[in-house]
């Protein structure tokens, strides 16, 4: 009998909005959102960010549709889609450790002062707070699939792509996302090149 293969996928997003865009420009990088998933389709993601799409203020843990909310009113964000293998234990505590978020998702906040300060290389833990990298970064280390040589609160999404076996599994624009044959690639354990007219479009 084969060893079960397991993953979790790691979403950076850019939708171009004026706080991503802030971030983006302050930290100098191509993507200013990160989210976590372990659904093989790559449709449903978890991170800190807003609550309402219409509303950037209202913000805390949240679960993110890829076809839906933030990303249906941004149809031009930009994605890259990462994937890194986990053992079964790593497995099944980050899951365990999104559900207790998501249990308990009243109480959190969204650490907003926090960010600001990792901008300027402090950290600020703050209960029940987080932003969307340092989520991440501390479920992540909860799992035992990685700890940062730093405080999860001066971590940013970009960091993440130093994990060793993090690999890309595409990017693009998020409206061209294509959940169905992703989903059928995965099965067969390997990813269809997205067509190059895609990225054409996208990047000239």
């Amino acid at each position: 009998m084969k060893n079960e293969i397991y993953h979790a996928y790691i979403l950076l997003t850019y939708t171009g909005s004026m706080l991503s865009s802030i971030i983006r420009k302050a930290g100098d990088m191509p993507y200013s959102h990160i989210s976590i998933g372990f659904d093989e389709s790559h449709q449903t993601f978890y991170s800190f960010g807003r609550k309402y799409h219409s509303n950037p203020f209202f913000a805390g843990f949240v679960e993110e549709d890829v076809k839906d909310g933030v990303y249906q009113r941004f149809q031009e964000a930009q994605f890259a889609l990462y994937e890194i293998e986990v053992t079964k234990k790593q497995y099944h505590e980050l899951k365990r450790q999104i559900r207790s978020f998501e249990r308990n998702k009243k109480l959190y906040r969204y650490n907003l002062l926090g960010m600001a300060f990792a901008k300027v290389g402090v950290s600020l833990s703050r209960n029940n707070a987080y932003f969307c990298s340092q989520f991440v970064a501390t479920v992540f280390r909860r799992a035992g699939i990685h700890s940062f040589d730093r405080s999860d609160g001066l971590i940013s999404p970009m960091d993440f792509l130093e994990i060793d076996g993090m690999r890309l599994l595409g990017q693009g624009r998020l409206s061209d996302f294509r959940l169905e044959q992703w989903g059928e690639t995965r099965r067969h354990r390997r990813l269809r090149e997205i067509p190059v007219s895609l990225f054409n479009r996208v990047f000239n």
